[in-house]
């Protein structure tokens, strides 16, 4: 391989292009641009360097193109990167297959492989972390070593370091996820809060952003509760008044089930007919066996044969059925109307 040097003079200020250029029978050829870009020594094959001591410390990679000051600059033997902008893959040594566009993008990166970073200062503390991919100004900008985390957005999942295989879809989205794994934030601050979080899923501009710790949330149209657990928030008390939930009504289960109420804070749960209803008394008593057209009531519920008339101060909720014995052992099975207390 030679290496020839042009000088052209241009008014009062020269320019100096270096070039090298392989003989006619070198199997590869690699191509170097600007003062400084490469070295004299390296043996890769199939590089560019455009811009002062890009790929500068190269010498068996193959296959990188770097473009801008100090792209590349520390890479020995990695091979086919990109990077794009000024100290863009600056400390990359032997990672592999990266993307680097932005200035300051993946700057820190030294052995991981894989990654993409589009964006002012992206990926920026990466240095073993696999698989990321990076798309806004300081985006993963503080990941070190985690991998399989996609961040896209302006700042999302900013502070994460050791998490893995997180999805952040909008601006600031995970922004305080240092180690939490397993998340899905979609929406503007969506999981903005949560720091070591698991399994958290998130959908809605703020969805999610009062979640710190918890794991297995699921938050739609919800802010969430710090520190909060296995469980799935939809919709805001106050703003959303009616929901319609398709397969629900017109439904009849073949089987017989427990009635689903909701208390007053919202929440959705089921009554147990059994412990409602306990053991079945004797003639005359409240219960099951009572006299005729008497109901039985065990806290804000009441227990009416089906068929019944609402009483007033009271909501049909459902009707369910049970299988008990009476007190003489013999099989009954009840059927009743459901009511809760207006």
């Amino acid at each position: 391989m030679k290496l020839y040097k042009f000088s052209q003079a241009s008014g009062t200020a020269a320019k100096i292009v270096t070039v090298v250029m392989a003989l006619a029978w070198t199997t590869h050829a690699q191509n170097e641009f600007g003062l400084g870009a490469g070295n004299d020594t390296m043996t890769g094959n199939l590089n560019t360097g455009i811009g002062f001591e890009a790929l500068y410390s190269n010498m068996s990679g193959n296959g990188n193109t770097a473009n801008g000051h100090q792209a590349l600059y520390s890479n020995t033997n990695g091979n086919a990167n990109t990077a794009i902008g000024e100290i863009t893959l600056n400390a990359n040594t032997s990672g592999v297959e990266n993307t680097a566009n932005g200035a300051a993008a993946l700057r820190s990166n030294i052995l991981g492989s894989d990654n993409t970073g589009i964006g002012y200062e992206a990926l920026f503390f990466n240095t073993t972390g696999n698989g990321n991919t990076a798309n806004g100004s300081l985006a993963l900008s503080s990941n070190t070593s985690g991998y399989a985390n996609t961040a896209i957005g302006l700042s999302s999942l900013l502070s994460n370091t050791t998490g893995n295989i997180n999805t952040a879809l909008g601006d600031v989205t995970l922004f305080n996820n240092t180690n939490g794994s397993y998340n899905t934030a979609i929406g503007h601050q969506a999981l903005y809060s949560n720091v070591s979080g698991n399994n958290n899923i998130a959908l809605g501009s703020e969805a999610g952003v009062n979640l710190t710790t918890g794991d297995n949330n699921i938050e739609i149209g919800n802010i969430g509760i710090a520190a909060e657990a296995n469980t799935i928030r939809i919709g805001t008390t106050g703003i959303h008044t009616a929901a319609f939930i398709a397969g629900i009504g017109g439904v009849t289960l073949p089987d017989p089930a427990n009635p689903v109420v909701v208390d007053a804070a919202g929440q959705l749960g089921t009554v147990n007919l059994s412990d409602l209803v306990g053991p079945p008394g004797p003639q005359g008593a409240q219960g099951p066996e009572g006299p005729a057209g008497i109901g039985f009531v065990r806290g804000a519920y009441l227990f009416l044969p089906s068929g019944s008339a609402t009483p007033a101060g009271f909501s049909k909720i459902g009707i369910t059925s049970t299988e008990y014995k009476d007190l003489r052992g013999h099989p009954k099975h009840l059927t009743v109307d459901i009511f809760q207390k207006n």
